[in-house]
């Protein structure tokens, strides 16, 4: 009877946690900046799981870590491996906070926000590519702006990081 019980909890949470994935696949730069918007405009709507599940899963990372086809530096890997997943997801929860309390702050209103533009840098960093972009987008004819963090994980890129909500 444990060992089902204990199945079941497993299939749940799968079930769980591929609901919650609402990323979409990237596989160019230039998308990114659409991708963070649809992010940020339902963050009212959207739950705090299905938030984390718009970004890179720390199984990609670890997966990513372990391909050969790609040469990642040691030092990164072994940060990497050493990242636990309470780490992980704790970083981007407290940057979801902190994004909301800005919002609130500034007085927008997410779903009703407009896109402007995105911006974005490529950087090699240990064997990765990362790109590091800023969304711009306008609210009652105020513009601010939000920065992310994006790398490419082979067919696609992966959201890591979504940061500094402020007004331009």
């Amino acid at each position: 009877m444990r060992k089902l019980s204990l199945k079941l909890t497993v299939i749940c949470g799968i079930m769980i946690l591929s609901s919650c994935k609402t990323q979409t696949e990237i596989d160019k730069p230039e998308k990114i900046g659409t991708q963070v918007f649809s992010i940020i405009k339902e963050m009212q709507t959207t739950t705090k799981d299905g938030y984390l599940g718009s970004f890179l899963q720390i199984e990609e990372l670890r997966e990513l870590v372990n391909n050969k086809e790609f040469k990642i530096d040691g030092e990164i890997k072994n940060e990497i491996r050493l990242l636990t997943r309470e780490e992980y997801y704790s970083s981007i929860k407290k940057e979801y906070n902190i994004i909301k309390g800005r919002a609130v702050g500034y007085g927008i209103e997410v779903a009703k926000i407009t896109y402007l533009d995105f911006v974005y840098k490529t950087r090699q960093k240990g064997g990765l590519t990362v790109y590091e972009g800023i969304l711009y987008f306008k609210y009652n004819d105020k513009i601010y702006q939000i920065e992310s963090t994006s790398i490419d994980i082979g067919k696609k890129l992966g959201l890591t990081g979504i940061k500094d909500l402020r007004a331009k």
